[in-house]
């Protein structure tokens, strides 16, 4: 009887264990990809078993009811029915930032999860404006907010990203995910109405110096973004070089698609929380050292004391 007692705890015990020894690798990997004490190789490979080890844990069903909070390199948007999560992060290499993603949707003709891994492509500014995308050719950021939305019946979720790129101009995206029937998502809609003009994503660049808000707004009801200018006039165009001018522009939801709106009044919110509590990376955030408190913790050991 005490054999068959023990037969059963352990066979309890084993796989919390392979779980728990999971998710130390996790951490480990996740937290070594933007030190700048290691080389390229190094995280390149260990981003590539990060990346498998977490697609694995996140095919299996249970995987819905685990946060992965311990993952503080990795930024989580959930959405607001649980149907599926996108994790972004980054990797620091000697040529800039470069984007990873995963999205783990549950969809009810399938039996597990689907997960899929999002591969950032880089798209020209100019043209990823006007098109629609896929896993395969992801316009890379780290996701740090979501907003949902209907349009006759079909549910749309607009996400706010930052990308720091190359180090001499930044990126803060609003982009669109949708999740198809077979679980793959789906990325961009053409949305976004400005000067009688609809663009499927909306792209910030400025100058890495600068420090550039982009939110959404509950008083409001809208995403609200700091008016970008040439630091110069004859930088016109030259997107590296543009600076806010301290005043906000935004998009108002009206019916079937996101509005243009110029002079937005300045509102004051908190820029520390989105939808889903404390993100990962604020706006505002622009620089290495600012990255790495909030991936080893160290803001919210600062906030504990």
């Amino acid at each position: 009887m005490r054999k068959v007692i023990l037969s059963i705890f352990f066979l309890f015990l084993i796989p919390f264990g392979f779980s728990q020894s999971n998710m130390d690798s996790l951490v480990f990997w996740s937290a070594r990809l933007m030190d700048k004490k290691l080389s390229d190789q190094v995280k390149e490979n260990e981003n590539k078993k990060f990346i498998e080890l977490l697609t694995d844990e996140l095919s299996d069903p249970s995987s819905f009811e685990n946060s992965f909070a311990e993952l503080k390199a990795v930024s989580i948007q959930t959405s607001p029915d649980k149907s599926f999560r996108v994790f972004t992060w980054f990797t620091l290499l000697k040529t800039g930032y470069k984007s990873h993603g995963l999205v783990q949707s549950n969809v009810k003709k399938i039996k597990d999860p689907v997960v899929t891994y999002l591969q950032d492509q880089g798209e020209d500014l100019r043209s990823a404006q006007y098109k629609t995308l896929n896993a395969k050719s992801w316009f890379g950021s780290l996701y740090y907010d979501m907003i949902p939305f209907k349009i006759k019946g079909k549910k749309y979720y607009a996400v706010l990203g930052f990308n720091p790129g190359n180090g001499i101009s930044h990126k803060k995206v609003v982009d669109i995910i949708q999740i198809m029937s077979n679980g793959q998502p789906r990325f961009g809609a053409a949305v976004f109405e400005k000067d009688k003009k609809m663009a499927t994503r909306i792209i910030l660049e400025y100058d890495s110096r600068a420090k550039v808000s982009l939110r959404y707004n509950e008083e409001l009801k809208m995403i609200v973004f700091d008016h970008l200018v040439p630091s110069r006039p004859e930088l016109e165009n030259q997107y590296d070089k543009y600076i806010p001018d301290l005043s906000y522009d935004g998009f108002a939801f009206e019916s079937k698609a996101w509005i243009y709106k110029p002079d937005v009044p300045a509102v004051n919110t908190s820029e520390e929380q989105g939808s889903q509590g404390t993100r990962l990376v604020i706006d505002g955030v622009n620089d290495q050292n600012t990255l790495e408190k909030k991936i080893s913790g160290e803001d919210e050991k600062k906030k504990e004391n």
